[in-house]
Protein backbone atom coordinates (compact mmCIF):
# COMPACT_ATOMS: atom_id res chain seq x y z
CA UNK A 1 0.00 0.00 0.00
CA UNK A 2 1.03 3.51 -0.57
CA UNK A 3 2.37 5.12 2.15
CA UNK A 4 0.06 8.53 1.52
CA UNK A 5 -2.88 5.93 1.41
CA UNK A 6 -2.05 4.81 4.58
CA UNK A 7 -1.77 7.99 6.25
CA UNK A 8 -5.19 9.49 4.51
CA UNK A 9 -6.72 6.33 5.95
CA UNK A 10 -5.44 6.47 9.47
CA UNK A 11 -6.53 10.47 9.59
CA UNK A 12 -10.01 9.17 8.52
CA UNK A 13 -10.63 6.70 11.39
CA UNK A 14 -8.73 9.11 14.04
CA UNK A 15 -11.86 11.37 12.86
CA UNK A 16 -13.94 8.95 12.99
CA UNK A 17 -13.53 8.07 16.29
CA UNK A 18 -13.31 12.21 17.44
CA UNK A 19 -16.67 12.13 15.68
CA UNK A 20 -18.11 9.19 17.58
CA UNK A 21 -16.46 10.22 20.93
CA UNK A 22 -18.38 13.80 20.23
CA UNK A 23 -21.53 12.42 19.02
CA UNK A 24 -21.82 9.70 22.04
CA UNK A 25 -21.04 12.58 24.39
CA UNK A 26 -24.00 14.30 22.85
CA UNK A 27 -26.01 11.90 23.13
CA UNK A 28 -25.72 11.16 26.82
CA UNK A 29 -25.73 15.07 27.62
CA UNK A 30 -29.53 14.84 25.50
CA UNK A 31 -30.36 11.24 27.53
CA UNK A 32 -29.64 13.50 31.33
CA UNK A 33 -31.48 16.22 30.38
CA UNK A 34 -34.21 14.54 29.49
CA UNK A 35 -34.27 12.26 32.46
CA UNK A 36 -34.14 15.54 35.03
CA UNK A 37 -37.06 17.30 32.64
CA UNK A 38 -39.58 14.01 32.29
CA UNK A 39 -38.68 11.57 34.69
CA UNK A 40 -37.24 13.44 37.97
CA UNK A 41 -40.19 12.75 40.42
CA UNK A 42 -40.30 16.34 42.27
CA UNK A 43 -41.78 14.67 45.23
CA UNK A 44 -44.95 16.32 45.31
CA UNK A 45 -47.11 14.14 43.96
CA UNK A 46 -46.46 11.29 46.32
CA UNK A 47 -46.95 13.77 49.14
CA UNK A 48 -50.44 15.12 47.80
CA UNK A 49 -51.49 11.42 47.55
CA UNK A 50 -50.57 11.19 51.51
CA UNK A 51 -52.53 14.08 52.09
CA UNK A 52 -56.28 13.10 52.49
CA UNK A 53 -57.25 14.35 55.75
CA UNK A 54 -58.95 17.94 55.08
CA UNK A 55 -59.31 21.00 57.73
CA UNK A 56 -59.13 24.63 58.28
CA UNK A 57 -56.88 26.79 59.57
CA UNK A 58 -55.69 29.72 61.60
CA UNK A 59 -53.00 31.98 59.06
CA UNK A 60 -50.96 33.49 61.69
CA UNK A 61 -48.38 35.04 59.36
CA UNK A 62 -48.61 36.16 55.88
CA UNK A 63 -45.76 38.00 54.36
CA UNK A 64 -44.66 38.57 50.79
CA UNK A 65 -41.34 38.24 49.88
CA UNK A 66 -39.45 40.44 47.60
CA UNK A 67 -36.75 41.18 45.71
CA UNK A 68 -35.40 43.88 44.12
CA UNK A 69 -33.71 43.82 40.36
CA UNK A 70 -31.82 46.59 38.34
CA UNK A 71 -32.57 46.97 34.35
CA UNK A 72 -31.46 49.60 32.35
CA UNK A 73 -34.80 51.98 32.96
CA UNK A 74 -33.93 51.72 36.93
CA UNK A 75 -34.39 49.53 40.13
CA UNK A 76 -37.79 47.77 40.81
CA UNK A 77 -39.27 45.49 43.62
CA UNK A 78 -41.03 42.25 42.55
CA UNK A 79 -42.70 40.35 44.70
CA UNK A 80 -41.37 36.59 44.39
CA UNK A 81 -43.24 34.31 46.67
CA UNK A 82 -45.24 34.12 50.00
CA UNK A 83 -44.24 32.82 53.60
CA UNK A 84 -47.19 31.59 55.34
CA UNK A 85 -47.42 30.18 59.25
CA UNK A 86 -50.20 28.65 60.14
CA UNK A 87 -51.57 26.37 63.03
CA UNK A 88 -54.86 23.47 62.64
CA UNK A 89 -55.69 21.35 65.24
CA UNK A 90 -56.46 17.34 64.49
CA UNK A 91 -57.20 15.21 67.28
CA UNK A 92 -56.80 17.61 69.69
CA UNK A 93 -53.48 18.49 68.86
CA UNK A 94 -52.07 22.03 67.69
CA UNK A 95 -49.85 21.76 64.74
CA UNK A 96 -47.68 24.61 63.59
CA UNK A 97 -46.43 24.36 59.87
CA UNK A 98 -44.41 27.25 57.50
CA UNK A 99 -45.08 27.09 53.69
CA UNK A 100 -43.69 29.19 51.42
CA UNK A 101 -46.17 29.70 47.86
CA UNK A 102 -43.69 30.94 44.90
CA UNK A 103 -45.42 34.11 43.22
CA UNK A 104 -46.84 32.18 40.05
CA UNK A 105 -50.29 31.95 38.18
CA UNK A 106 -50.81 28.34 39.61
CA UNK A 107 -50.99 29.61 43.35
CA UNK A 108 -52.66 32.77 42.41
CA UNK A 109 -56.13 31.72 43.79
CA UNK A 110 -54.85 30.41 46.69
CA UNK A 111 -52.85 33.72 47.70
CA UNK A 112 -55.79 36.18 46.77
CA UNK A 113 -58.01 33.12 48.92
CA UNK A 114 -55.29 33.84 51.98
CA UNK A 115 -55.71 37.90 51.17
CA UNK A 116 -59.08 38.49 51.04
CA UNK A 117 -59.68 35.72 54.35
CA UNK A 118 -56.94 38.56 56.03
CA UNK A 119 -59.07 41.25 54.99
CA UNK A 120 -62.10 40.12 55.97
CA UNK A 121 -60.31 39.55 59.58
CA UNK A 122 -61.40 35.47 58.94
CA UNK A 123 -57.91 34.44 59.19
CA UNK A 124 -58.87 30.88 57.96
CA UNK A 125 -58.10 28.53 54.82
CA UNK A 126 -58.64 24.89 54.23
CA UNK A 127 -55.59 22.84 54.47
CA UNK A 128 -55.14 19.10 53.83
CA UNK A 129 -52.96 16.86 56.19
CA UNK A 130 -52.03 12.81 56.29
CA UNK A 131 -53.95 10.85 58.57
CA UNK A 132 -50.95 8.79 59.47
CA UNK A 133 -48.55 11.93 60.16
CA UNK A 134 -50.67 14.81 61.32
CA UNK A 135 -47.63 16.74 61.60
CA UNK A 136 -47.56 16.52 57.29
CA UNK A 137 -49.59 19.54 55.94
CA UNK A 138 -50.33 22.04 52.80
CA UNK A 139 -52.06 24.40 51.56
CA UNK A 140 -55.19 22.93 49.84
CA UNK A 141 -55.04 24.66 46.16
CA UNK A 142 -58.91 23.57 45.87
CA UNK A 143 -60.04 26.93 47.73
Amino acid sequence: MNKSIKEKLEWYFIGLRKNAISTLIGLLGILIFLYIFFFQPDGRGNKLEELQGRTTCNVIYFQPKESMAQTSIGNHISTIGYTIKYTYEVNGITYYTTEYLKDSQYNQNTILTIKRNLRDKTNRIKIKYSFYNPDQSMLDREN
